[in-house]
């Protein structure tokens, strides 16, 4: 796996934990929530710069 790939799945990781923290504990959901939702957003779009990085490359092999 690429490297933005692992990172990727990493932030997306951390930001269920960080949910995971908002809903099971009382700890500070004005922190939590806008973190989960940053992580989740930035692992998207690595994500997708991956698939679009992959595609153009299997565009460019045939």
């Amino acid at each position: 796996m690429k490297i933005l790939r692992i990172a990727a799945l990493l932030l997306c990781l951390l930001a269920l934990g960080a949910v995971a923290l908002c809903v099971f504990t009382d700890w500070n959901d004005a922190l939590f929530l806008p973190l989960a939702l940053a992580l989740s957003t930035v692992g998207n779009l690595l994500n997708v710069m991956c698939n679009r990085e992959n595609n153009a490359e299997r565009k460019n092999v045939k």
